[in-house]
């Protein structure tokens, strides 16, 4: 019988971030192209190994999200016409 079981991720080292990191966007970074897609990824696993796989792929897409923080953020109005992406340690909640 499947099972589904749901995660939180952090990115790894996040608990010493500063509170929070803003970075000005300029012109340019609107003209990077981007697209990110959804990929269910299905394992037939034996029942001994399953929590040592689970463990694994968790701390494997922890390491992933801390080399591209630019996925752990949000983009924010500035006083002007600017925009900063946003970094802070209350996100995700």
């Amino acid at each position: 019988m499947s099972s589904c079981q749901g995660f939180q991720l952090y990115p790894s080292g996040w608990e010493h971030d500063a509170e929070e990191e803003r970075s000005k966007l300029s012109i340019i970074d609107f003209t990077l192209n981007c697209a990110y897609s959804r990929y269910a990824i299905l394992f037939r696993l034996k029942d001994a190994n399953k929590d040592e796989a689970v463990d694994a792929i968790r701390a494997r897409h922890e390491r992933t999200l801390s080399q591209a923080r630019h996925m752990c953020g949000t983009i924010e109005a500035d006083g002007g016409f600017g925009l900063s992406f946003v970094k802070s340690a209350s996100f995700p909640p």
